[in-house]
């Protein structure tokens, strides 16, 4: 989903869990939700996208797999991200 977070920033996240007022959305390579997200901040829905030439659409068994495992993945991701960002900045002090 592509929103608006404001003043005028651009965003495009995976939608998490929809709610019954707004959504919950994370990106690919974030660590934390964002909660909040309402029907007036999305100017558009994802339906396909290029990758080498290729076009594939997000209705495609292939996709639909990848993009549930990933979520399924996400606590996993979540975790080493963090412990990935918690190393470099100890790295960075000494």
């Amino acid at each position: 989903m592509l929103f608006r977070r404001p003043p005028d920033k651009y965003i495009l996240h995976r939608i998490i869990e929809v709610r019954p007022d707004d959504y919950v959305i994370m990106g690919d390579n974030c660590i934390g939700k964002e909660i909040g997200v309402r029907d007036e901040d999305i100017i558009g829905v994802l339906t396909g996208f290029v990758r080498n030439g290729k076009e594939y659409s997000i209705k495609d068994q292939g996709y639909r797999v990848y993009s549930a495992l990933w979520l399924l993945i996400m606590p996993l991701r979540v975790t080493v991200k963090k412990i990935i960002v918690s190393v470099r900045r100890w790295i960075k002090r000494n």
